[in-house]
């Protein structure tokens, strides 16, 4: 089965590129303020962080989010904090913040291709996608068949 994720809503910068490096939410001026609830942050390459930020302070609330990255298990960055990357744990710990989030329940190899895919609807319309007879699997588990309704300006990975 392959993996599905929504994003339902994202404050601040999002790179919407799939290359193998990169961030999906990057923070890096020192002049932002975001607050971020209730979002998936789903790196789709290999090298790719969930979240990566210039220091945790530019983050002002966070919270409910998903932190799916299946490569690594640390693909939060925050640089004012040294060189090495951070689990969800350790960014917790570090930052006080994202207390009821979460981190990917399922592992891929570094060489595999993401099990991923990305289904948008960037009409003012719902849409409804044909699956094509595979299964997926959502952050919750379900499996999704047949077709996939999306809200307008939706999307699920």
């Amino acid at each position: 089965m392959e993996n599905l994720a929504v994003r339902p809503r994202i404050s601040g910068q999002h790179e919407e590129c799939a290359s193998d490096w990169g961030s999906e939410l990057a923070i890096v001026d020192d002049a932002t303020s975001v607050t971020q609830t209730g979002n998936v942050l789903f790196p789709l390459g290999r090298n790719r962080q969930s979240l990566r930020l210039s220091a945790h302070t530019l983050l002002t609330s966070s919270n409910d989010n998903t932190f799916m990255s299946p490569y690594y298990e640390t693909s939060i960055a925050d640089d004012s904090a040294g060189c090495c990357d951070k689990t969800l744990a350790e960014w917790q710990a570090l930052s006080g913040l994202d207390g009821s989030s979460q981190v990917h329940w399922y592992s891929q190899a570094g060489g595999e291709a993401p099990r991923s895919e990305i289904f948008i609807n960037d009409s003012d319309e719902a849409r409804i996608f044909d699956l094509g007879g595979k299964a997926y699997v959502d952050l919750d588990q379900n499996t999704v068949a047949g077709s996939l309704a999306l809200e307008p300006f939706s999307s699920q990975v």
